[in-house]
């Protein structure tokens, strides 16, 4: 045994771990499992080392075993060639196939002749480069519109970026393309061109290579510069065994790359990912995932799960994946807040290219007529309304009077953006829903925007712009959203906070669980001051009604969804900012017209909530 350890064992046959079934060819094969004292967290598995002379014989041959390799400090580049050539020899008509050619204007590192080149220079039908999704060190903001990008690279270049480009050419690329030499800094509208279409320079790339270790550029990449440390492996009169070291989905999301806002989308959205981390090398394309220390028959179908990093469906083929998507984002860190729409737009522009396609508002999905069911028309302000429905819920056991969330950065609270994990919290993730917007069965069945909802859409210039008719005017606007404006039917929530911290509801006696919902709301009212809380006296909040099933023409419902809003900072005369949704069970709006209605059913067929048909503009 090369150094001490004491893990923690337990027999394991592959089908049981690996994701295939028992009769699967290789379901049989016997694994340790290497876990915690706890036995929660697999760490890998023990395996047998088959010697031979070729060590990736494994990958090609048929033979049904599992088989583990002993790493070496230094990566052979043609390990992950072989996976590299596989895929391309057998995923040619699957979506591991490129989706077109280099998106124009694109520049490129020449890694043989050092040298920055545009792709429309090079005069071929087919350019195959490869991308790089780094760390960029103390930050993950695009390189700043200042100055011009050079035509030649500098003699000396940052550790990680030589790095990259040795690896590109030993794995027999040309090309590489950096977003600090590649990105469009002096051109504004082409600076702009590029970053819409960030998704597609990843997704057209032949590979990527993905650093997950270290803190940034000046680190070199684990098994290129910096060699890796020594496996655990040992030596027993039954054979040599080796460990797989830790389970990659697990290594990789404890990097900080996997904390980064920019590399979300550019991991998803890669055809082929070769993550280099500290221990191993690690590769991924849209159906095959294997790695340095475990190798077995590549034409293994269906392949074994051995820690899959990547989802199998990439951003998702369905509306229902948008949702899951959102949550994986949500988490993740940007330097400049006003960077995250931009660092998630390639994966919105996905889901605006399916059929049916998802638009979206500032992030907010706008679900497809065809995925609403049991709704007799479907209207522009209907697929809006579902989108401002979404919430947070708790993962943990967060405590919910101090919600994990709070408000941050330039936009407006309504949407998923705006909002921001509190730092106190890193352990309760939040977990992104949308009011009644199912993942099996129908999307959205038999809900609809609240009767008499209109919504308007401010703008920064002060032009305001009804959301139902100027749907092309809206969309063809330069100027930043800054509010929504919503005249919907609305009730008032007083609350009162005591000096020493409790609230309570004034005059509204909702049931459980709604009054500590409340209170966690009101506590996510701070704007960039995570850890502030409003003052005790009294606050208001307003509820809005904006969607709900089973509408009826007597305006009764099954349920309804609501936004909660309130004053920003809780300043007397401020903004109205959302801090959340609330769900209302079984009720109705009784004797609706254009001024007042009243809800019963909140708590029993007694207790009527007055409301009132309202416009109010929410920041």
């Amino acid at each position: 045994m090369t150094r001490k350890f004491t893990p923690y064992l337990r027999i394991r046959q592959a089908f049981e771990r690996l994701g295939v079934g028992e009769k699967h060819e290789l379901g049989g094969a016997v694994l340790f499992e290497v876990t915690t004292k706890s036995k929660v967290l697999p760490w890998g598995y023990i395996v047998p080392v088959i010697e031979n002379t070729d060590d990736l014989a494994g990958y090609r041959e048929a033979t049904p075993e599992i088989r583990g390799r002993v790493i070496t400090p230094k990566l052979d580049s043609a390990l992950p060639r072989t996976w590299i050539d596989f895929c391309m020899t057998n995923h040619s008509k699957t979506t591991c196939a490129s989706p077109g050619r280099p998106i124009r204007g694109l520049k490129l590192l020449d890694c043989r002749d050092k040298e920055i080149l545009f792709v429309d220079d090079l005069m071929a039908e087919a350019v195959e480069y490869v991308t790089l999704s780094y760390v960029r060190g103390g930050s993950d903001e695009l390189p700043a519109p200042a100055g011009t990008l050079p035509t030649v690279l500098p003699e000396e270049l940052p550790p990680l970026l030589a790095d990259a480009m040795t690896v590109t050419r030993s794995l027999g690329f040309r090309y590489l393309w950096v977003d600090q030499y590649c990105f469009p800094q002096y051109n504004g509208d082409e600076r702009r061109r590029q970053l819409d279409r960030m998704g597609d320079i990843y997704a057209r790339s032949a590979l990527t290579i993905i650093v997950a270790a270290g803190e940034g550029v000046s680190d070199g990449i684990p098994g290129v510069s910096v060699p890796r440390e020594e496996q655990l492996s040992l030596q027993t009169d039954a054979g040599h065994y080796t460990t797989s070291l830790t389970r990659p989905d697990v290594e990789v999301a404890s990097s900080r790359w996997a904390s980064r806002g920019w590399t979300y989308q550019e991991g998803l959205l890669s055809r082929r990912r070769l993550v280099f981390t500290p221990s191993q090398t690690y590769f991924q394309c849209q159906h095959l995932h294997c790695h340095e220390t475990i190798s077995y028959p590549l034409q293994t179908q269906p392949t074994l799960n051995l820690g899959r990093v990547f989802p199998t469906t990439g951003a998702g083929t369905h509306a229902k994946d948008f949702k899951a998507q959102v949550n994986g984002y949500m988490s993740r860190e940007v330097t400049y807040p006003q960077d995250r729409l931009d660092a998630f737009r390639g994966v919105l522009d996905r889901y605006a290219h399916m059929d049916p396609a998802v638009d979206n508002l500032l992030g907010l999905p706008l679900y497809h007529p065809q995925d609403f069911k049991n709704v007799t028309s479907v209207s522009r302000t209907d697929r809006l309304a579902m989108g401002l429905g979404w919430k947070h819920e708790h993962v943990g056991e967060a405590d919910v009077s101090a919600h994990s969330m709070f408000l941050h950065g330039p936009f407006p609270s309504w949407t998923w953006l705006a909002w921001k994990q509190r730092p106190e919290y890193p352990g309760y993730g939040p977990s992104f829903n949308i009011y009644e917007v199912c993942d099996d069965g129908p999307l959205i069945d038999n809900v609809t925007a609240v009767p008499n909802l209109e919504i308007s859409i401010g703008f920064k210039d002060l032009s305001v712009l009804s959301w139902e008719q100027d749907g092309d005017a809206i969309a063809g606007k330069t100027s930043a959203i800054s509010f929504i404006r919503l005249k919907s039917h609305c009730f008032d929530i007083h609350m009162n906070k005591d000096p020493d911290g409790t609230i309570k509801l004034v005059d509204l006696d909702l049931r459980d669980p709604y009054p500590a919902a409340i209170a966690a709301l009101l506590l996510r009212a701070a704007y960039n001051e995570p850890d502030s809380e409003p003052p005790p006296g009294d606050h208001d909040l307003v509820g809005i009604i904006i969607c709900g099933r089973d509408w009826k023409t007597d305006e009764s419902f099954e349920s309804a969804s609501v936004l909660i809003c309130g004053r920003r900072n809780w300043v007397a005369d401020g903004e109205l900012v959302r801090l959340g949704t609330l769900e209302l069970g079984v009720g109705g709006l009784l004797g609706v017209d254009d001024e007042n209605a009243v809800i019963k059913g909140m708590m029993n067929d007694e207790r009527r909530l007055d409301v009132q048909l309202r416009e109010l503009d929410i920041y």
